[in-house]
């Protein structure tokens, strides 16, 4: 009886490792596509709209959209540059960008870094901003406001930009 509780305890064992195993590399290729998902949401902008959007902040402009419309086709995305300038005295001051759509047939995404940022005086920063169509958007005109508030105020700092977006 021993020999045979000893084997049945090693099969028990072996089991148990194999479904361990099997658990774990599961848990390793969620934790995989989660770490995918999170990279893909954050929205970069190419080089020539960052130089864009630098000599736009060089120039003086407190908040800047290099681009303020644009045509997409259904199912096509397009990323608007968006650059703040902190100008005021004060030091560090804390920004939040807020997008919302004001016009439009229906509701198009938008995925921007909502996230407060914050700016010594003098610094830049700059930021994408992805509008997607999708492919059964109804045709029509599309405006966002663009708003860049300093945590504690409720003036846009540097007014409200508004984006147009056209669906054919």
């Amino acid at each position: 009886m021993n020999r045979k509780a000893a084997i049945e305890l090693s099969m028990n064992f072996l089991v148990v490792i194999i479904i361990s195993l099997v658990i774990l590399a599961g848990g390793v290729s969620l934790l995989y596509k989660f770490i995918k998902v999170g990279k893909d949401s954050i929205v970069l902008i190419d080089d020539q709209t960052r130089v864009q959007l630098e000599q736009l902040l060089d120039d003086g402009s407190l908040v800047a959209l290099p681009y303020v419309a644009k045509t997409i086709k259904r199912g096509n995305d397009f990323v608007f540059g968006l650059g703040v300038l902190n100008i005021k005295a004060g030091g560090k001051l804390t920004f939040t960008t807020i997008i919302k759509q004001s016009k439009g047939a229906g509701e198009l995404p938008v995925l921007y870094d909502s996230i407060p940022f914050a700016l010594e005086k003098n610094q830049k920063h700059t930021q994408g901003i992805l509008i997607s169509v999708p492919k059964n958007a109804p045709s029509g005109t599309y405006i966002f406001d663009v708003k860049v508030l300093i945590e504690g105020e409720d003036d846009p700092y540097g007014g409200v930009k508004k984006i147009t977006v056209t669906v054919p």
